[in-house]
């Protein structure tokens, strides 16, 4: 077992320290903890901080006092600690949760808020990186390849892309460079074959892409106008009012936690190189392969198939997951 795979072994059974103190040889149970960590309940658990085993096993923390502090239950964490999910840790130390809650350090090792990583890597923002291959940071953390390769620290342009600026990319593609650098498609719009077409469930009437489904002016096949006692256009139909989980927007019942052109609120347009995900944009870029698998992102990125969009998408890795 690598020094990596024991360090990420440990932090899973709660200890920090060399895991072959705690489990034994064959693989069973843990046999031992390493202070200031003990054995409750087969596991090694920090007692200064589990609110399941606070200052002890099986005492568990709740009510007025939800949240384990230095070992006791108490109602808020003390000075200089965090509470994630009811512990309170110090985030500049804590390999589980390095410089914010839930950030797991791979190495094992915090200090300063930053975690180790592993020879070969550095950290970038999510996660250890080779910025000698890492297309998302090649070179350095946020430098991106986009469509190319990185190859010993540096982009290189593939067959089918070319470099705009700093980056590779495919111009059939890109909706910042949709058939030729520097010539952005609209917000409306997406790039496929080097022209800017309409996004998905979105319609070109004279134009405009509109989406037919909910816009009140031009709702259903027949592009009727919504009015009077049927105001709003939802699913290609004159309504009411808008139901489900759906709202209104000037009329259109649309979902906002989807809606590229509604994102979050009525009327918050997504830029043309972002998607709209559980009501936020997250920037995404053309990485000119025609699947996800294996993977063209890099890592920290999510790889994502969004039509009319042929190739795979590569969407920020703070996204929760991929647009529907």
């Amino acid at each position: 077992m690598s020094r990596v795979s024991i360090a990420v072994l440990a932090l899973v059974v709660g200890c920090s320290r060399d895991v072959e103190l705690i489990a034994g040889r064959d693989g069973g149970p843990p046999s031992g903890c390493d202070p200031p960590y003990r054995l409750c309940s087969g596991a090694c658990v920090d007692p200064r901080s589990d609110p399941v085993h606070c200052g002890g096993c099986d005492t568990v923390c709740g009510g007025a006092t939800p949240v384990c502090s230095t070992g006791a239950c108490a109602a808020t964490c003390g000075a200089d600690l965090a509470n994630c999910s009811n512990r309170c840790v110090d985030l500049s130390t804590t390999p589980a949760h390095c410089g914010g809650c839930d950030r797991v350090c791979p190495s094992g090792q915090c200090s300063g808020g930053q975690c180790a990583c592993p020879t070969g890597t550095v950290w970038c923002k999510t996660g250890c990186v080779d910025l000698t291959t890492d297309l998302g940071n090649c070179g350095g953390c946020g430098k991106e390849c986009g469509t190319g390769s990185c190859v010993s620290g540096q982009c290189v342009c593939g067959v089918t892309s070319q470099q705009c600026g700093e980056a590779c990319t495919d111009v059939r593609f890109d909706p910042i460079n949709c058939g030729a650098c520097d010539h952005p498609c609209g917000n409306a719009e997406a790039c496929s074959g080097g022209e800017c077409a309409c996004r998905t469930g979105l319609t070109r009437v004279s134009t405009e892409c509109v989406d037919l489904a909910t816009d009140p002016t031009r709702c259903g096949p027949s592009q009727l106008v919504c009015g009077d006692a049927t105001p709003s256009c939802q699913d290609g139909a004159c309504v009411a009012e808008c139901s489900g989980d759906v709202g209104a927007c000037d009329g259109a019942c649309v979902d906002r936690q989807r809606d590229a052109l509604n994102c979050g609120e009525c009327g918050h347009r997504c830029a043309v190189s972002q998607v709209c995900v559980e009501g936020e944009c997250f920037d995404y870029q053309v990485s000119g392969a025609a699947s996800c698998a294996p993977s063209p992102c890099g890592a920290n990125r999510l790889c994502c198939l969004v039509p009319p969009i042929t190739p795979a998408i590569c969407v920020n890795g703070d996204a929760p997951r991929c647009p529907t």
